[in-house]
């Protein structure tokens, strides 16, 4: 019996992460729309097998150290991506034989063209498969965190919210759909997802609900809903940046660094045929995925431009109601879904971003109109890109926090200051930073 499908796929998506500095989650996206054949369980499994490995990738390579006369960072690229393979499940699943994982992850070594280094794959791997007396870790190595980040976020949060995030981090969020409820009512979305094999929970917000598969669900992406361009997947914390904003019916948004577009999308379904919402993004295959997003919801009070957030347009000042700034960052918010982040991201990163950030709110904060709004938002949790840049928004820009007091949902409102939310990864949502300011008219 050869290797099995999934575990070859998800080899060579760890190998094009991990050695090729690919994104996880766009080589899933790409994985499966090659291999339409995949069953839900397939996927599943492939998605496991890349996620549980990335998560665990600093601990696994201690372990891999424990048991292996080379380093890891000597060692083969594909050899190296076959050991943390084999260590994830031998160290973290159950349900697979240690001798099948041991098999396979010397087959995958030898079909990547290192046949004389099969036998210290096989070498390694069967010392784990028996070994009980590992060595006691850091706590930030056991949590899947580089010791500077760990470090640094616990002086900012505390150990105990540290650690609540890391144990939310092991487990799966529900995906999400917020609904266009301008074009279909909840409970009409909740009826036809049902139908299609999918099983709703209601979330506290309103146009959202939480899904999970049934056994015999549509693929999420051929429901009648999805394909009819009623809903949207997208994070709650993503969905409350802009029902926070609260663009009104009529108004005129800007939306800065807009792709895949879901804030667009949901801007676009509050302001209605009144209003209007410019969609912006910097290279052209971004604007081309919000132009397919933009056209499959239905949405034609939306267009979608190539632009530089960085490049000051004079024809945009003073302009709009709400300027959307959703702005690059560190992302380590959203490491439960790229879990990559964890182990590429660099202190001197967080500092350029955070500067990238200023030069672009600059521009930002020309284009909103005397009594408009500004929502400066991130999925980070750093200081220097998130409060010290909205602290810059009031003293040199000028603007004034609109107060978010009683609009914030109870589970989100332990983490609002004034006009700042700051969540962390959880059960409920992504880590992730929303401020929403006036301009002084």
């Amino acid at each position: 019996m050869g290797i099995t499908k999934t575990e070859k796929l998800a080899f060579d998506i760890l190998y094009a992460v991990s050695e090729a500095g690919g994104k996880s989650h766009l080589q899933l996206t790409d994985t499966f729309a090659g291999h339409p054949e995949l069953t839900a369980i397939d996927r599943a499994a492939v998605t496991n097998f890349v996620h549980g490995t990335l998560e665990k990738q600093i601990l696994l390579d201690l372990r891999i150290e424990e048991l292996s006369n080379l380093p890891v960072r000597k060692m083969k690229p594909k050899v190296r991506c076959a050991l943390r393979l084999g260590f994830y499940q031998l160290l973290f699943l159950d349900r697979v034989p240690a001798s099948r994982i041991i098999r396979d992850c010397v087959e995958l070594t030898r079909k990547s063209g290192y046949e004389g280094l099969t036998g210290f794959v096989n070498g390694v791997l069967r010392k784990a498969s028996v070994k009980t007396d590992w060595k006691a870790v850091p706590e930030a190595a056991a949590a899947g965190f580089p010791a500077w980040l760990w470090d640094r976020l616990v002086q900012e949060y505390g150990i105990c919210a540290v650690r609540e995030m890391a144990a939310s981090l092991g487990s799966r969020n529900p995906l999400t759909l917020r609904i266009n409820v301008s074009r279909m009512a909840p409970e009409e979305a909740k009826r036809l997802l049902e139908e299609d094999g999918w099983i709703c929970e209601p979330t506290v917000l309103a146009e959202a609900v939480s899904l999970r598969r049934g056994e015999a669900a549509v693929p999420l992406e051929r429901t009648r809903l999805l394909s009819g361009g009623f809903a949207v997947p997208q994070d709650l914390s993503s969905i409350l940046a802009v029902r926070l904003a609260a663009p009104a019916r009529g108004d005129k948004v800007l939306d800065l660094c807009a792709a895949p577009g879901g804030k667009s999308i949901h801007a676009a379904d509050l302001v209605g045929k009144e209003g209007y919402v410019l969609s912006c993004d910097l290279t052209e295959k971004k604007v081309r995925l919000l132009e397919e997003n933009i056209r499959r919801n239905g949405f034609d009070n939306i267009c979608a431009r190539q632009a530089d957030a960085l490049v000051f347009d004079r024809e945009k000042v003073g302009a709009y109601d709400l300027v959307i700034a959703d702005l690059p960052c560190s992302g380590l918010g959203v490491i439960g879904r790229k879990p990559e982040i964890r182990f590429r991201v660099t202190e001197e990163e967080i500092r350029s971003l955070a500067a990238l950030q200023r030069d672009i709110l600059q521009q930002a904060a020309a284009y909103v109109k005397p009594g408009g709004k500004l929502l400066f938002s991130t999925c980070t949790m750093t200081r220097e890109e998130n409060q010290e840049n909205a602290a810059w928004l009031k003293e040199k820009a000028g603007f004034e926090p609109v107060s978010l007091e009683g609009a914030v949902p109870e589970p989100f409102a332990g983490a609002l200051q004034e006009n700042c939310l700051q969540l962390l990864p959880s059960g409920l949502s992504d880590g992730f930073f929303i401020s929403v300011w006036r301009k002084p008219r």
